[in-house]
């Protein structure tokens, strides 16, 4: 099954990505108001049939999450599940 990002813009128009790879970084490659994170993931998609002159497909959207051992202690989290 092949999986599939939509994202609809705020002018109607619509762009579909689909996921190329993911990865880690721990600790977090990017901060938030200079906090760092225990770990961080991407998840790398490319622009949906699009290639450049080189045949290459075109990266479209990577999106990050990151991850707090502290504020998740070892509870269930609902997101991973």
């Amino acid at each position: 099954m092949d999986a599939e990002l939509q994202l609809t813009f705020n002018d109607g128009s619509q762009s579909f990505f689909t996921p190329l790879q993911f990865h880690f970084h721990s600790p977090s490659e990017h901060t938030v108001d200079g906090k760092s994170y225990d770990l961080e993931v991407h998840f790398v998609h490319i622009v949906k049939g699009s290639v450049n002159s080189e045949g290459v497909p075109l990266l479209g959207a990577v999106i990050g999450v990151f991850f707090d051992v502290d504020e998740g202690k070892d509870t269930e989290n609902t997101f991973l599940t």
